[in-house]
């Protein structure tokens, strides 16, 4: 897999393309050009090393305009997880209720359940992002973010230390990344660049804001201090031991510290792992897949036709079968020879008359245990403990899915329940789902409880248990 990645650095654009073969990496080139010159520079070097051999682009969003959290969930079950997971967003993400806000998480799991890594951030910030790329002649395929590439040069140049602080000082701006077992743990920035270095109030700032990063490490993790970017910035003390990095590229240490964004942002792509974020959704498809996407549809709906047509001629099979079947229940119920060709009114008149005589003599045994009625579902829902104050029913629905007929005579009955309320926090919300997955008395919890969050309030649905 190839990637280039592409960064703007004031008036300046700097790129690099980087491969991956049987899990390894390799940095094919790193270029820094003016901004005029980017396309001419991107199709010479790309064009000479891979012909036309596809390569993925990439960009990443700035550190100011993502937000990331770590969050960790002593939960076993995955589908368990994705439920409580929008809860735990909704009172981490301070913008997360806004209809421009996107999260995108990354999940992998632990020993003692899953670490979740929300990347949040606005729509109109990647979009702008996407736009500024697009005036230079480059349309990204992928976006991922800056710290998320700091941390992938940081485990590439260091992979035996698994926690860290990143500095990368570019011209114009400054981020700041400190990670702990492998996992972003701060993402800062700071707009000023390397034209600020002699600047004693700067390097104060960076003195602040490494402590602050060590100041959250309370365990004494981290191992170093990776100084990156700019050339003069690399030789500053800031206080902290420098990591020393490994290199098995072409490139001095100097150049792959230059770099280390444009690097990481391509490491990031072509590892295609867990850990590999994609901000760029499915609204916003690179142009260039388009077509892609449009033929896929086009065979999509001509193989639902076919499937429609075979479905038909299974149906009309499974017509005949059941008309068949049917006409043998009636035949065994009463005694009595039926006609497959006799019209509809002749068989509701004789079921009618066979199901009058049964009610005459009663059943001699209850063959299904009975739905709870309507009543004792008001009942409950009235007398709930986590749905008294700061709750409003908008909405109650009972149907009965399923029930005995002739055709199944063994189908149980089964009844489901559509509840839509409102609830004054989300923390009300989330206990009633959670005494509700826990509910054995009136809920059938073998069945699947589904769970949704709307713009007006809350949607569930469930199952009832047959008394």
């Amino acid at each position: 897999m190839h990637a280039l990645a592409i960064r703007k650095d004031g008036n300046t654009v700097r790129f690099s393309l980087i491969t991956s073969s049987k899990r390894k990496f390799k940095i094919e080139f790193i270029q820094s050009v003016d901004e005029g010159d980017v396309k001419e520079a991107i199709l010479k070097y790309v064009n000479l090393s891979h012909g036309n051999k596809h390569v993925e682009c990439v960009i990443g969003m700035p550190s100011d305009q993502i937000f990331i959290r770590q969050l960790s969930f002593p939960i076993k079950n995955r589908r368990a997880l994705m439920k409580t997971l929008p809860f735990q967003l909704e009172s981490v993400v301070p913008f997360y209720d806004s209809p421009d806000a996107r999260v995108v998480t990354l999940v992998k799991k632990s020993d003692e359940g899953f670490q979740v890594t929300p990347f949040a951030f606005m729509r109109a910030h990647l979009l702008e992002q996407i736009e500024t790329y697009k005036e230079i002649g480059f349309d990204a395929e992928w976006v991922s973010c800056i710290p998320q590439a700091l941390l992938r040069f940081a485990r590439y140049v260091c992979p035996h230390a698994e926690s860290g602080l990143v500095i990368f000082v570019g011209r114009c701006e400054t981020h700041i990344l400190s990670y702990i077992d492998g996992k972003i743990d701060v993402a800062l920035n700071l707009h000023k660049g390397a034209a600020e270095l002699a600047n004693e109030r700067f390097q104060q700032e960076l003195i602040r804001s490494v402590k602050y990063c060590l100041s959250r490490d309370t365990r004494g993790k981290v191992e170093g201090l990776l100084q990156l970017g700019a050339a003069k910035f690399q030789s500053i003390d800031l206080g902290v031991e420098q990591m020393a990095i490994s290199n098995g590229t072409i490139f001095s240490n100097e150049e792959l510290k230059e770099f280390a964004v444009e690097v990481g942002l391509g490491i990031d792509v072509v590892a295609k792992d867990s850990e590999t974020l994609q901000l760029r959704g499915v609204p916003d498809v690179a142009p260039q897949h388009m077509k892609k996407v449009k033929n896929y549809v086009k065979v999509a709906l001509c193989l639902s036709v076919a499937c429609s047509a075979l479905l038909g001629v299974m149906g009309y099979g499974q017509i005949r079968r059941v008309q068949h079947n049917l006409v043998k229940r009636l035949e065994v119920a009463t005694g009595k020879k039926v006609e497959a060709s006799a019209q509809a009114d002749e068989w509701i008149s004789l079921i009618d008359r066979e199901r009058r005589n049964l009610k005459r003599r009663g059943p001699s045994v209850h063959f299904h245990k009975a739905p709870v009625p309507v009543t004792e579902l008001l009942n409950w829902i009235s007398t709930h403990p986590d749905l008294q104050e700061g709750f409003e029913v908008d909405r109650l629905s009972y149907s009965l899915e399923s029930y005995p007929n002739l055709a199944h005579p063994l189908h149980p009955f089964k009844v489901k329940v559509d509840l839509t309320f409102r609830a004054n926090s989300p923390l009300l919300a989330r206990d009633f789902h959670q005494s509700l997955m826990s509910e054995e008395k009136i809920v059938d919890v073998k069945e699947t409880i589904h769970w949704e969050r709307g713009e007006k309030g809350y949607h569930c649905s469930f199952y009832l248990k047959n008394s």
